[in-house]
């Protein structure tokens, strides 16, 4: 099995204290963040997997602050479809606050898969009314 370094994604040994690649106290890393920000931190992990469950998680809690990062995802994996679809049902769960807008807006209008941008217009019209796609 693979780990990795929780702060830069190198692959580490499993028993590693610290990341050769960055210097990361692995043990200590992260006790300082909120389970939010290691959550939004752990989007960019390089194995799928990993990236999804910090979505279903994501959608588990009631901020919103991870609206604009859960985005980004989706831009930075654009063959991605499922994982999209799973970030606009975690969008489509947060709180309506304009940094939700913003993100289901951006999937409408920029993704370049049409049934993302699709999905997204549909979420952000029900969850706002008058969405465009």
């Amino acid at each position: 099995m693979q780990t990795y370094c929780p702060n830069c994604f190198d692959q580490i040994d499993a028993d590693a204290m610290k990341c050769p690649a960055c210097g990361c106290a692995v043990l200590f890393w992260g006790r300082a963040m909120s389970e939010t920000e290691r959550l939004i931190h752990s989007l960019g992990h390089p194995q799928r997997s990993e990236r999804l469950k910090a979505v279903y998680a994501l959608a588990d809690l009631p901020q919103s602050e991870s609206a604009l990062p859960l985005a980004d995802l989706c831009f930075g994996k654009p063959d991605d479809i499922w994982q999209a679809v799973e970030v606009i049902r975690t969008l489509a769960a947060m709180p309506a606050v304009e940094r939700v807008e913003v993100a289901l807006a951006r999937l409408a209008l920029e993704h370049p898969a049409g049934p993302v941008q699709t999905l997204a217009a549909h979420a952000l019209d029900a969850k706002f009314g008058g969405g465009e796609a």
